[in-house]
C-alpha cells in the first residue's frame, strides 16, 4: 500500500505541472489572440485615419481651386475694368484734345478778319 500511497502524491503532482502547462498555453494563446485583435484594431484605424486625411485632402484640393477660379475671376474682372477705365482715359484726352484746337482754330478764324487793337488807333 506504501507503494501505492507514494504514487499518488507524484500522480498529483504530474496532474498539477500539466494544469499549469495548459493554463500557460491557454495565456499564450489569449495573449497572441489578443496581439492579432489588436493589430487588426490598429490597421483598422489606420486605415480610417488615412481615409479621413485622403477627404480632408481632396476637400482641400476642391477649395483651393474654387479660389483659384474666383482669383481668377476677380482679376479679369479687375483687368476688364483697367482697360476700359484706361480707353475711357484715352477717349477722354483724345476728344478734350480735339475740342481745344478745334477752340484754337474758331478763335484764330473769327480774328483774322478783325483789326488788331493797334491797328484801330
Amino acid at each position: 500500500m506504501t507503494a501505492h500511497h507514494d504514487a499518488a502524491p507524484q500522480e498529483s503532482a504530474a496532474q498539477a505541472i500539466d494544469r499549469v502547462l495548459g493554463a500557460e498555453r491557454d495565456a499564450d494563446a489569449s495573449v497572441e489572440l489578443a496581439r492579432r485583435q489588436a493589430q487588426a484594431l490598429h490597421e483598422m484605424a489606420r486605415e480610417d485615419a488615412l481615409a479621413i486625411v485622403n477627404r480632408s485632402m481632396q476637400r482641400i484640393a476642391r477649395w483651393q481651386q474654387a479660389h483659384a477660379a474666383a482669383l481668377e475671376q476677380r482679376l479679369a474682372a479687375l483687368r476688364a475694368t483697367t482697360l476700359a477705365s484706361a480707353g475711357a482715359q484715352q477717349q477722354i484726352d483724345e476728344s478734350a484734345l480735339a475740342a481745344a484746337v478745334a477752340q484754337v482754330a474758331q478763335m484764330l478764324t473769327a480774328n483774322m478778319g478783325r483789326p488788331h487793337r493797334d491797328d484801330a488807333s
